[in-house]
């Protein structure tokens, strides 16, 4: 049934959503030991190290160990905690209206009345 499978996506949606939400609560609130060496490449780097990006465009950049240490992606938990809560209010939202008004078309041009 269409219905159902509207209602199962909301209900997915609605976990999801509040998954990444609580996970980017969860790294705004611990953002990890500004103390730990930064890594390149996966590898922790030491004094001295220089880490060299690559990138697709041909491009490469050099970094030492002060500006990788000074390099952290604090853009990542705001963002993770925008898209939870858009996905987790949009999924409530389909769902409490899948199951209000379940047999409504929305997209319907007219509407089907029963004559007696």
């Amino acid at each position: 049934m269409v219905i159902n499978s509207w209602v199962r996506a909301a209900q997915v949606g609605l976990i999801i959503g509040l998954m990444v939400l609580i996970a980017g609560i969860w790294l705004l609130v611990n953002p990890g030991d500004p103390n730990a060496a930064p890594k390149c490449d996966g590898q922790p780097m030491i004094q001295g190290d220089t880490c060299i990006e690559h990138f697709s465009d041909g491009s490469s950049q050099r970094r030492d160990y002060a500006s990788m240490k000074g390099h952290r992606n604090a853009a990542v938990p705001p963002v993770m905690i925008l898209i939870g809560a858009c996905a987790a209010g949009g999924s409530a939202v389909v769902w409490r209206r899948k199951r209000v008004r379940p047999f409504e078309f929305q997209f319907a041009p007219f509407h089907i009345t029963e004559k007696n």
